[in-house]
């Protein structure tokens, strides 16, 4: 095998896919949890509609990633290209949220969290 030749697969993505996938569920764990304590939106909503808007949106985001990864690195020939996962844009996640969840709080006029 060629030195140059583009490969899939290097030493350490096995890691870095785990350490990756931990931490994109930890952070979704904590947004489900902060939405229906604090902010008072209903778990069916969160369950049936956030959630997995949110898989699909990082399966499709690292597809992507990785098809223009793959194109980069046949033109470089650098074969230990990595992609840019959607992880990378963590700080859009407050902002983005806030822009989509509040007008719906707001919506159904809840003010208190849940229990109290």
């Amino acid at each position: 095998m060629n030195q140059n030749q583009f490969k899939w697969f290097m030493p350490g993505d096995l890691d870095g896919f785990f350490g990756l996938m931990i931490d994109n569920l930890i952070q979704i764990l904590v947004l489900s949890f902060l939405l229906t304590t604090l902010c008072g939106v209903p778990g069916d909503f969160i369950y049936k509609v956030i959630l997995p808007g949110t898989a699909i949106s990082l399966l499709l985001g690292n597809l992507f990633y990785s098809w223009q990864a793959y194109r980069l690195g046949k033109k470089k020939i650098d074969p230990t290209l990595p992609h840019c996962p959607t992880e990378l844009i963590r700080f859009l996640y407050s902002p983005l949220y806030s822009l989509l969840y509040f007008p719906y709080i707001r919506k159904l006029e809840i003010t208190k969290p849940h229990g109290r």
